[in-house]
């Protein structure tokens, strides 16, 4: 599986425990939650996302972005490209998840948007546009038998 089908698996999968399993509590009662944990005064609503470009496989069709939620419960947000009709929304569990927009000429700018007790959050950043570095792994350069007998069999691989 490339990486792009990984992210994009990951976030489908994500998405798919966020509707159908775990917590489907929505951004407002989330602050609640945070609130009475004492978690809610520990990081600023204004900082609980972050968006940051990440590479894509092939930056002239896509672009790969992660939010980063620094909260230990789930926030609703919505995205858009800037100047374009793209838009989406998502739910980002602690941690990172990742979406991808098609891209366009320029700057690919993206926003994320998220809601506590009424009031409007958003990051935006522009996309670097950086391709992911391909990982090819090594091949043995040949494999040999130092020792083997019936009961006893070493090998070596030289990598």
């Amino acid at each position: 599986m490339n990486k792009s089908n990984f992210f994009k698996v990951s976030a489908l999968m994500v998405g798919a425990l966020m509707c159908f399993g775990t917590p489907s509590a929505t951004a407002n009662s989330n602050v609640e939650v945070l609130k009475s944990a004492g978690l809610a005064e520990e990081v600023a609503p204004s900082n609980w996302l972050n968006l940051t470009s990440m590479c894509s496989d092939d930056p002239s069709v896509s672009r790969r972005w992660r939010v980063r939620n620094n909260t230990d419960a789930p926030v609703e947000y919505t995205w858009e490209v800037y100047g374009t009709a793209q838009s989406g929304a998502g739910v980002a569990p602690a941690g990172d998840s990742f979406f991808f927009t098609d891209a366009i000429g320029g700057a690919n700018t993206t926003k994320i948007y998220w809601v506590v007790d009424g009031q409007t959050f958003q990051k935006t950043k522009a996309s670097g546009g950086a391709e992911c570095e391909v990982i090819v792994p090594p091949t043995p350069s040949g494999c040999f038998a130092s020792a083997v007998s019936f009961f006893n069999q070493v090998i070596n691989c030289i990598w």
